[in-house]
């Protein structure tokens, strides 16, 4: 190989490799804001799961004393 041709082809190694370092850091950002809005989710998963459980225990009581109101009113008009 001729001095220019190893130039050059050390010139266009060196863009590849700037090419590349720049997806990898762009990937890099990528990954870190999705760290982040995993660590974001982890914390609020608690509160999560007590807003569910609150909501579906106030949906059960609320059925439960439909059910029962309901009951008792058959009931009292079966006795009059």
């Amino acid at each position: 190989m001729s001095d220019d041709s190893t130039k050059q082809h050390l010139f266009a190694l060196m863009a590849h490799a700037e090419e590349q370092q720049k997806n990898i850091d762009q990937t890099l950002d990528i990954i870190n804001k999705q760290q982040a809005q995993i660590e974001s989710l982890h914390k609020q998963l608690p509160n999560l799961a007590q807003h569910l459980f609150t909501d579906s225990l106030n949906g059960a009581r609320t059925s439960i004393e439909s059910d029962l109101s309901n009951h008792a009113t058959k009931a009292a008009q079966d006795l009059r």
